[in-house]
């Protein structure tokens, strides 16, 4: 983000109290903190009671936004990122485009590529990824609406009448047209699930931000690159090596400042066993091995 978006206020928000002391320590000049337990409303912490961790997660995305504005309502303009986001590129384009079409709202789409486009029935038209709301009544209302039904659904199963976070802004190019605008062209946000098409199409690799879902420190030797699709372009390779190597030097930071650095254990036997190794004879799972990145102890 230094790198590419020139000032900005990068908002976190810290789901545990590990994460909150390690960014105080670390003193990020740009980074301002919020800690959930401060954030959380009765409404909020009613909805967690009955859903799961991730589906948690997911509610609190659209509540982010009131979280910032309910610490600084001089903000004119919020935009929610994923926390695997990463930039290539600088998204000024897209602020220049909304601002462009007179729109208060701006999504972008899955764009899911040919072999994948079945997914869109399930995860929706759009990614909630990359989403902006500017502070002005009409889309503060949108967002009103939206965090209300997450409250009342954040789904992960596949029956759901709408899945997760994200298949309520299908109908919002429809239904708020006077505020919402879709990002384009779509090969700007770029994602496991588009990519590779992308990289293979004339002109068509151009990513602004590359969404590294399924991106996982899994081992102490090894990084899962990806889980579920494939990476087969060197224009991919090179993206995921950039990744890890902007993953390396936060890990060098964080150890020097003596914080804790955490992996996700991947557990390796029966069933889950099964599925990796499918994943990997198929190629549509990526491992990347390095030196040890982890104490041998530690998780």
């Amino acid at each position: 983000m230094r790198e590419h978006l020139g000032p900005f206020t990068l908002w976190i928000l810290c789901l545990d109290d590990e994460t909150y002391t390690s960014l105080q320590t670390l003193q990020l000049p740009e980074v301002r903190t919020m800690r959930l337990a401060e954030c959380e409303t009765d409404d909020l912490r009613a909805a967690r009671a009955n859903r799961s961790y991730g589906e948690y997660c997911w509610t609190l995305a659209s509540h982010c936004f009131s979280f910032v504005w309910d610490r600084d309502p001089t903000v004119p303009r919020l935009t929610y990122l994923d926390a695997d986001v990463f930039f290539l590129g600088a998204p000024r384009d897209f602020f220049a485009e909304l601002e462009g079409a007179g729109k208060s709202v701006l999504v972008t789409e899955h764009a899911f590529a040919p072999e994948h486009a079945h997914h869109e029935k399930s995860a929706g038209r759009f990614c909630v990824q990359f989403v902006t709301f500017c502070f002005e009544p009409r889309a503060l209302r949108l967002l009103a609406q939206w965090q209300a039904q997450t409250r009342e659904s954040c789904s992960s199963a596949k029956d759901a009448a709408k899945f997760g976070d994200q298949q309520y802004l299908d109908d919002w190019p429809v239904s708020h047209a006077d505020i919402v605008h879709v990002l384009e062209p779509r090969n700007r946000t770029l994602a496991p699930w588009n990519a590779d098409h992308a990289a293979s199409q004339r002109d068509g690799w151009a990513p602004v931000l590359f969404h590294f879902h399924s991106f996982r420190l899994a081992g102490h030797r090894w990084t899962i690159w990806c889980h579920g699709y494939r990476i087969r372009t060197a224009r991919m390779r090179a993206a995921y090596a950039s990744y890890q190597s902007a993953i390396d030097s936060a890990l060098a930071q964080m150890r020097d400042a003596r914080l804790p650095a955490r992996r996700q254990k991947v557990n390796l036997r029966g069933l889950n066993l099964l599925r990796f190794a499918r994943s990997y004879a198929l190629r549509r799972l990526v491992l990347h091995f390095h030196p040890p990145r982890f104490p041998a102890h530690g998780s």
